[in-house]
């Protein structure tokens, strides 16, 4: 070779280098749609396919990979597109896609890309991938016909290539080039039937994370080209890194949701035995509060209070201790004859709890813990809202809460504000009590998704709920929005949603002001993941009035670490988890139908699942407690609508007997928080944070 030639050579290989690794040639047999979001036209990104199908993007935004890859940056709420169709898209001898997902919540349905079902409410595609659960899976419908084809759950923040292949006669899903899951393909691929191509949404539904390079092609691939699809477009997708070098050994724990009738699935569950480099250290001595005193001493304010120390939150105890509260709610004496005192059954499960590591007490319960001698902190619980819904007779009896009428909270009825100053009044008998951590506001308030529809229903004519409508009517005027249902969108009713609890807070908070300057304002016990946990104009409205944001937290296998540091980032508070729980079927003679807490199969289980929750509660530096539901178990004779049958939520039995292995697994957790805290906090130190 001459020395121009090597020169040329040498050029090309430096412009190859800088532009990015060269990729080899996609299977081009049937290549039937590709889409790349590296380039994008005004809002469409151009077919690489002979198809030339566009893909015409609503409310476009995108977020930068590896290189020159881009992805596109689902909100959850209007980020999505769909094709135009110009050459129909035609499967009838088999079908492969391929799409990178990013998923970032690990909870509910989200399409990814595919025809959607003609009934919006119904989630199985006419053709298409989708995430339940942060499982891919990949569904036809058509013709009364169904199919139905689920992976394993995808990691969070990281990028997986999620491919389906049909054959006609075999239906076969691949993560990242390899097989996980496969079924008999008994129907074909039903026609389009006026139905949309669509990304990132459905109907109704929208995507949150992101999404990358998809590609489609009218036959199934082979194992071997599925292989080098992903090899051939994985450079600009990275996995995200082990977000720690800590190597924790996880137990499985089964569980099916809350009922027996879902689908058992096994769940990886942490246990103190598991975690490495703990070594049993004695935990530190701590205040009468139960405040850590081998850490100098904060301000002392006399009253709890709250303060952020580097990236984690605290509590912090009358006597300027930090302090993380581990509760548990609905502590009273069990039914029996003859009956135990309250006062005498105050003493006796007080000195318990202390021996349990419990250091507090959340919701309900007996008011002689109040009283007794070296009370544990506690909480008041004002219901503002279900009070005035109560007196003027607009609330229903629904499972573990207050129904209002619609599901609309009455916060826009010109007498409520006038309601809660009055309510508020009762604080005048704790307002100097320095065991008292907070003041829930109200429970689980209803925040259905549709809550700015709801509102609009209500009767212009019926005295007690015009306001409500007249309320979104205005909110709507004031944004240039249409008061047509037809024509909102999912950002509409977020934020409605948003602005319907803003006022109730900040309501509630100037009531509870003028009686009570002391104690921390904990909120009413939120509990609802699409309006509320999801919803990302929700914390930043409610965070203004309230001092912690108390959740009730279920459907989630322990806290997700992330999702909370973001919630509590947004509010610029922390955050509590006030009820969590599971029940095991082997308790005799109880349901177990019902309760919003984890199904799973023994005593052991519920056990693990107790540490599990525990230290992941532990390891979130946005948390600064959580309250146990409950106490005691329902027992079989219960009729309440959560709880009908009876139901195995507590740490004792209805007749006040241990359930041995769970508390004993709770005593080992509870009694080394400060430990454990600081465990996680040297280990988060020490490790590198991962780009996200």
């Amino acid at each position: 070779m001459n020395p121009s030639s090597r020169f040329l050579c040498l050029i090309a290989a430096a412009v190859a280098l800088l532009a990015g690794p060269v990729r080899a040639a996609l299977p081009s047999a049937g290549l039937a749609g590709h889409w790349r979001f590296d380039t994008v036209t005004g809002d469409r990104i151009a077919d690489r396919s002979p198809s030339g199908n566009a893909l015409v993007l609503e409310q476009p935004a995108f977020h930068a990979e590896l290189g020159a890859t881009r992805s596109l940056d689902c909100d959850g709420f209007e980020v999505g597109g769909r094709l135009d169709e110009r050459t129909p898209l035609q499967f009838a001898e088999g079908l492969t896609l391929a799409i990178w997902v990013y998923p970032v919540r690990a909870r509910g349905h989200e399409p990814l890309s595919g025809r959607p079902n003609p009934t919006p409410s119904w989630t199985t595609p006419v053709t298409g991938l989708y995430l339940s659960d942060a499982r891919p899976v990949f569904g036809l419908f058509g013709n009364g016909k169904k199919l139905l084809l689920e992976g394993p759950e995808l990691p969070l923040r990281s990028w997986s290539l999620v491919t389906v292949t049909l054959d006609g006669r075999q239906a076969t899903l691949w993560i990242n080039g390899a097989k996980v899951a496969e079924a008999a393909q008994a129907f074909a691929v039903p026609p389009a039937g006026g139905q949309p191509w669509l990304f990132g949404r459905s109907q109704s539904q929208y995507f949150r994370g992101r999404l990358g390079e998809t590609l489609l092609w009218s036959r199934a691939l082979t194992s071997a080209e599925i292989a080098a699809v992903h090899t051939e477009t994985a450079a600009g997708y990275p996995r995200s890194a082990a977000a720690t070098p800590w190597h924790d050994r996880f137990v499985a724990v089964e569980s099916p949701g809350t009922r027996a009738t879902g689908t058992w699935r096994s769940r990886p569950t942490r246990t103190l035995a598991g975690l490495e480099g703990y070594t049993h250290p004695t935990p530190p001595p701590t205040d009468r509060w139960g405040g850590r005193t081998d850490r100098p001493a904060l301000k002392a304010s006399g009253f709890f209070r709250t303060e952020q120390l580097g990236d984690r939150w605290w509590l912090v105890t009358p006597e300027g201790h930090l302090y993380w509260n581990v509760g548990v709610n609905s502590v009273r004496g069990p039914r029996q004859t003859p009956p135990v005192a309250p006062e005498a059954f105050a003493v006796t499960a007080t000195r318990e709890l202390r021996e349990l590591g419990f250091n507090g007490l959340g919701n309900g319960g007996s008011p002689a813990l109040q009283t007794t001698p070296q009370a544990l902190p506690w909480s008041v619980r004002l219901n503002f809202l279900a009070s005035f819904a109560q007196a003027n007779k607009q609330t229903y009896a629904t499972s573990g809460h207050t129904g209002f009428t619609e599901q609309c909270i009455p916060v826009f009825h010109p007498d409520f504000p006038a309601w809660a100053r009055k309510h508020a009044a009762a604080l005048a008998a704790t307002v100097d009590d320095p065991s008292v951590i907070g003041i829930f506001t109200d429970n689980e308030l209803q925040c259905p998704i549709d809550l700015l529809d709801r509102h609009l229903r209500l009767s212009a004519e019926d005295p007690y709920l015009r306001h409500g409508r007249a309320a979104a009517l205005a909110w709507l005027a004031a944004r240039g929005r249409p008061a047509d249902p037809a024509q909102l969108t999912q950002k509409d009713r977020c934020q409605f949603i948003a602005h319907v609890f803003a006022t109730y807070t900040h309501l509630v908070h100037d009531a509870i002001r003028a009686v009570d300057t002391h104690h921390l304002i904990l909120g009413p016990r939120f509990n609802e993941h699409r309006g509320q946990f999801e919803n990302p104009w929700f914390w930043p409205a409610v965070g203004p009035w309230i001092d912690v944001a108390a959740v009730n937290y279920y459907v989630l296998w322990g806290p997700q670490t992330e999702d909370i540091r973001a919630w509590s980032a947004a509010l610029q508070r922390p955050v509590m988890l006030t009820e969590w729980y599971s029940k095991a079927q082997d308790a005799p003679g109880l349901a177990n139908t019902n309760g919003a807490g984890w199904l799973v199969r023994t005593q052991t289980d519920r056990a693990r699942y107790y540490q599990h929750f525990s230290l992941a509660a532990f390891e979130t530096p946005a948390l600064v407690g959580f309250h146990y539901f409950k106490y005691m178990d329902d027992g079989s004779d219960s009729v309440a609508l959560d709880s009908a049958g009876g139901a195995n939520k507590g740490l004792y039995h209805a007749d006040g007997t241990p359930w041995t292995e769970l508390i004993e697994a709770a005593r080992a957790t509870n009694r080394a928080v400060y430990p454990l805290i600081d465990l996680f906090d040297a280990r988060r130190k020490s490790t590198p944070a991962v780009a996200r």
